[in-house]
């Protein structure tokens, strides 16, 4: 590896890095290697539209809690999906499914 084609940018304490393009779009790319994001404090993202991640595995590790607020359809897929309780959690119900057949309800 040649560390003469390693860069660096640093910035001092108590200031800012902003990137802004008035039309256009930010690309971050590498061909063999990983992108790294590291904070001392919070990673926010905010996109106006739609914020899409597609890879070949997802991996998510919570320490705290993990809180989903979702104002539309809440759809999950894939060939098996498993959930995990604790065992003195008490149980609960995933989903009811109700038919109405001629006047009298089937659950």
């Amino acid at each position: 590896m040649l560390t003469q084609y390693h860069y660096t940018i640093q910035v001092g304490k108590n200031a800012n890095v902003n990137i802004q393009v008035d039309k256009g779009d930010v690309n971050v790319v590498t061909t063999q290697g990983d992108i790294n994001l590291k904070c001392g404090k919070d990673v926010n993202i905010e996109a106006a539209q739609a914020l899409r991640l597609k890879s070949n595995t997802l991996e998510a590790e919570v320490d705290g809690t993990w809180t989903e607020k979702v104002t539309g359809t809440n759809t999950k897929t894939g060939k098996t999906i498993t959930t995990h309780r604790e065992l003195n959690d008490p149980p609960q119900i995933l989903a009811v499914f109700v038919r109405v057949h001629k006047g009298s309800v089937d659950a």
